[in-house]
C-alpha cells in the first residue's frame, strides 16, 4: 500500500549504496544526535539492546538524512525506524517503507522544520473542543499536559506512548486515508479512554496516565478502526479551517 516494494525494486541497490559509498569527507551533522537518541530508543527491550540491530536502525537511518538533507533528521524517527525493523526485519524493506511515509503519505512540510507537526497540535485542539468536550473540560488548566502528548505522538506518528497494537491500527488506516487519520486518532483515543482520564485526579495523575498507562492499552480494533476510518471528522476540519488544510 505505501508502494515501496515498487521503489525498491526500481531502485536495486540504492539503500547499500547510500550507506557504504557514501563519501566519507561528506560529514554528516546528525550523525551525533543519531547516536544520541540510539541510547533512548526502546532501552528495555531486549531487541533492540543487541548490537547489531541498534546498527540497523543507525543505518536506516543515517541513509535517509543522506537521502533527504532538507529534512535530515527529526526526533521520533528513531522510534519510528525502531518500531518498522521490529515489523520488517530486513533493513532495505523498512528504509523504503519510511521513505514513503515520510515523503508520500504525509505532506511534504510535515517534519520540515516541523512545520506539519506543530499545525496539527494547534488543529487538534479546535478539534477536541468540539469533539471531546468532557474530556477537554477535564484537562482545563492541564492543557500542557496534552500539548507535550500531542508533540509525542504527532512527531513518532503514534510509535511512542502507543501500545504496538494500537500504533499498527492507526497506520492500517493511515495507509488507507492518508495523514488526516494522525488527528482523527487522538480524538478516537480520547474517546475510548475517556471514562478512565474523567476519573484522574490532579495534574500527577493525569501525567501518569497519559505518559505510562495509555501507552499500555489495546483499544477494541473494531471500535478504534470504525473511528480513524470516520470522514466526518474530516469534514469538520475542513469546515473549521474554511479549506485551508493542506495534506
Amino acid at each position: 500500500m505505501t508502494g515501496a516494494k515498487r521503489e525498491r525494486e526500481q531502485r536495486k541497490g540504492y539503500y547499500y549504496k547510500i550507506i557504504y559509498e557514501y563519501p566519507e569527507y561528506i560529514p554528516s551533522k546528525w550523525d551525533t544526535v543519531i547516536a544520541a537518541d540510539l541510547k533512548r530508543t526502546y532501552p528495555n527491550d531486549e531487541y533492540f539492546k543487541k548490537p547489531e540491530n541498534k546498527k540497523k536502525i543507525k543505518n536506516l537511518l543515517t541513509a535517509y538524512s543522506r537521502r533527504n538533507s532538507k529534512i535530515g533528521y527529526c526526533q521520533g524517527f528513531n522510534f519510528i525506524a525502531a518500531r518498522l525493523l521490529r515489523i520488517f526485519d530486513k533493513e532495505e524493506e523498512a528504509f523504503w517503507i519510511f521513505v514513503q511515509i515520510i515523503e508520500n503519505i504525509l505532506p511534504c512540510e510535515y517534519y520540515s522544520e516541523l512545520v506539519g507537526i506543530m499545525r496539527d497540535c494547534s488543529l487538534c485542539l479546535t478539534i477536541l473542543k468540539e469533539t471531546n468536550k468532557k474530556v477537554m473540560k477535564k484537562l482545563e488548566g492541564f492543557e500542557v499536559v496534552l500539548n507535550n502528548l500531542l508533540y509525542k505522538w504527532f512527531i513518532s506518528l503514534f510509535v511512542e506512548n502507543t501500545s504496538n497494537e494500537t500504533f499498527l491500527n492507526i497506520w492500517d488506516a493511515m495507509m488507507i486515508d492518508g495523514d488526516v487519520v494522525l488527528l482523527r486518532a487522538v480524538s478516537a483515543i480520547l474517546e475510548l479512554a475517556e471514562d478512565k482520564i474523567l476519573q484522574c485526579e490532579g495534574i500527577e495523575n493525569l501525567t501518569e496516565f497519559f505518559e505510562e498507562k495509555i501507552s499500555k492499552y489495546n483499544f477494541p480494533r473494531d471500535k478504534l478502526m470504525k473511528l480513524l476510518l470516520n470522514d466526518g471528522l474530516l469534514k469538520f476540519v475542513l469546515d473549521k479551517t474554511k479549506g485551508c488544510l493542506s495534506g
